[in-house]
């Protein structure tokens, strides 16, 4: 088995400068994160070429991650729109696969805290962008978009994870609990998917800081945030409001149960490849029309509100298998990372941090297609990558001190 951060390019600080950018960028709005990320794969791939390395970085999830490409490649063929095939495959499919195979070979646990500091200069930065926005101009930002709610609540989980498993500054820990405020009153402005998601994920966040070790002053500092963590959610009046219709089953919840029903009857009758990539709308409309008689929602909808789905009707079940297996080993090695590792060690900090915030984001992805926006994605990767090599280092009897 092949380790992860046995690195295969030679030394290139222009290559490394080039993933910081794109590291620190990736959570900024869509043109300034596709510039760096072009610019990173186009710098990595000159430096294939230059040095002549053609080797990848081996890995045990290399083979899960081609497969998954290679399904969803192969259900290109079947999109109605070619065009709009290529631009699902491509982003965020594409986007994902080239930087988890870039960032697999770039990262090093020994820079893990530079890593660490430059993605919350980022999430911070952009947190107060969208303050900004929201409440200084005409145009929305949190207000109106799952992902960014989803943005917010990974704001919460860095910020408190850095607060409570590493030992900082002063100065430092006041950036992390405003931080903290800036993700928790971002949180509920839109998203009912978002508040579930974050509250299994703080749920879980809470159960592993105290399985491990129990702390009555950890636990009265956690019950002071809750309370904190309830009042913005509690008094966002639109939230309550859109909660509140769930009561009313034909306002909220048939829209999106006929959508997964239309979406389940397609997986049956694509099993293998799906109806093609990108083409849930065309599919599930032609579907809906034989089913029902008519379509029972919006033309506005381009996914069925179920990561899943959308997966396994648009790319084959074969395709959700692979994702779900990948999902799977990399919870069972960051469990494995949070029973070795010690409070105050950075792979204690990545394996809390990455299973918190994948579980508030892999919920929330029941009822909604978050995973599209790859700032949320692409942070996950960089925390799975280190995870993946906090582990195999463990093994190798190293540390992360």
């Amino acid at each position: 088995m092949g380790l992860a951060f046995r690195s295969e390019i030679k030394n290139n600080n222009v290559l490394e400068k080039f993933f910081l950018l794109a590291m620190f960028f990736f959570t900024f709005q869509s043109a300034m994160r596709n510039i760096f990320l072009g610019l990173l794969f186009i710098a990595y791939l000159i430096t294939k070429l230059y040095y002549k390395e053609f080797k990848i970085t081996s890995s045990e999830f290399n083979k899960y991650v081609v497969i998954f490409f290679i399904f969803s490649l192969l259900s290109l063929f079947r999109a109605d729109n070619l065009a709009r095939g290529l631009d699902a495959l491509i982003s965020p499919i594409f986007r994902y696969v080239a930087f988890y195979f870039m960032a697999l070979e770039l990262i090093k646990l020994e820079k893990v805290k530079k890593y660490i500091n430059i993605i919350f200069a980022s999430k911070l930065l952009m947190m107060i962008y969208g303050y900004y926005m929201d409440y200084f101009t005409d145009n929305d930002f949190f207000r109106g978009s799952n992902a960014r709610a989803a943005f917010a609540g990974f704001m919460v989980f860095f910020a408190l994870t850095l607060l409570f498993t590493q030992k900082s500054s002063i100065y430092k820990n006041l950036l992390y609990v405003i931080g903290f405020l800036l993700g928790i009153m971002a949180l509920p402005i839109q998203s009912r998917g978002a508040v579930v998601g974050f509250a299994v994920g703080i749920c879980i966040w809470i159960v592993l800081m105290f399985y491990k070790e129990f702390d009555w002053k950890k636990l009265t500092v956690i019950i002071v945030l809750i309370a904190l963590i309830s009042v913005p959610i509690l008094n966002s009046e639109r939230l309550m409001r859109d909660f509140d219709r769930l009561r009313n089953y034909q306002d909220t919840l048939s829209t999106r149960l006929n959508m997964w029903k239309v979406s389940i009857d397609l997986i049956k009758e694509n099993p293998v490849l799906g109806v093609g990539i990108g083409n849930f709308k065309p599919a599930a409309f032609e579907q809906a029309e034989k089913i029902m008689g008519e379509v029972p929602w919006s033309s506005r909808h381009r996914h069925p509100h179920n990561l899943y789905l959308q997966i396994a009707m648009e790319q084959g079940i074969i395709s959700l298998i692979i994702f779900l297996i990948i999902i799977f080993k990399a919870y069972k090695i960051s469990f494995s990372n949070y029973r070795n590792f010690k409070m105050g060690e950075w792979g204690y900090f990545v394996a809390i941090a990455f299973i918190a915030m994948s579980i508030a984001l892999l919920t929330q992805s029941l009822v909604s297609f978050v995973t599209k926006r790859s700032y949320n994605g692409i942070t996950l990767i960089i925390l799975f990558i280190l995870n993946y090599k906090f582990y195999y280092a463990n093994l190798l009897g190293r540390s992360d001190n």
